[in-house]
């Protein structure tokens, strides 16, 4: 793929951010972003870029044998491919084919859809024991991607996975949405089975639009809002915008989009 072509499609993909976030933005009060708790939305935002730096480590321990690369080359990369995700079409997995001369058919290791690609497979164990064989057809259509297969694997699954949900109850605290630990985790769980669907970019739109649904069961519309456009910053502006940075900084070094 041209390089060209890339920035271009990244482009239309911000431009998109971009406006679906200032929209969320003019259904808010501007004083409404100052009733949050600064310190305790500073905490979701680092213990967001722990989950990142977490999901790194993990994906690195799963395939170093295949690539034969230190870590912090690998983490250097990791963090400057992170924006690319932000492309509906062409992500960091693209990138980090490209830098480290891979087939295209290498599948890089994701928590959001390891645990998506585990839950197929227990519907697809239903659906033969009910003889639903269309069903399981479809099911077992989904491409194998690289599973945890040792203690220290699964420990870095959950704690990424961890950093991400005290993010999340740090962001709710720092509004403040008084929440159930157990209504926190349902809300968690759906969350990321929302984010490893294909639906748009980092699935903006799904993950809000549902974070708003479940929300308004219990919580004020207006703390509601709030919530998510300072889920969509944590998630998506601060992080992308640092991967950018991170990407033209090191492009030259990691040989990216060469």
């Amino acid at each position: 793929m041209n390089k060209h072509f890339f920035y271009l499609k990244s482009s239309f993909s911000a431009l998109f951010f971009l406006v679906a976030f200032l929209f969320l933005v003019s259904l808010a009060k501007p004083e409404q972003f100052f009733a949050a708790n600064l310190n305790l939305f500073a905490v979701s935002v680092v213990l967001y870029l722990f989950n990142i730096f977490a999901m790194c480590f993990f994906e690195f321990h799963i395939i170093k044998n295949q690539l034969k690369i230190s870590f912090l080359k690998y983490l250097k990369l990791y963090f400057a491919t992170f924006f690319a995700d932000i492309n509906a079409r062409f992500g960091s997995q693209y990138l980090k084919q490209k830098t480290l001369n891979l087939p295209s058919s290498f599948k890089f290791p994701s928590p959001r859809k390891i645990i998506l690609f585990k839950f197929f497979k227990v519907l697809s164990k239903i659906a033969e024991l009910l003889k639903l064989n269309f069903l399981n057809n479809y099911l077992q259509g989904f491409s194998p991607i690289p599973q945890p297969s040792k203690l220290n694997h699964h420990l870095l699954l959950f704690l990424s996975l961890f950093f991400e949900f005290l993010s999340i109850c740090s962001l709710f605290f720092s509004i403040p949405i008084s929440i159930s630990i157990p209504y926190a985790v349902l809300f968690f769980a759906i969350l990321k089975l929302c984010e490893s669907l294909n639906f748009a970019p980092r699935n903006i739109g799904l993950v809000e639009g549902f974070s708003f649904i479940f929300l308004s069961a219990f919580i004020p519309i207006n703390s509601i809002l709030l919530f998510v456009l300072l889920l969509v910053v944590v998630r998506i502006i601060i992080p992308i915008s640092l991967s950018i940075l991170w990407f033209f900084y090191y492009k030259k070094q990691l040989k990216i989009l060469r």
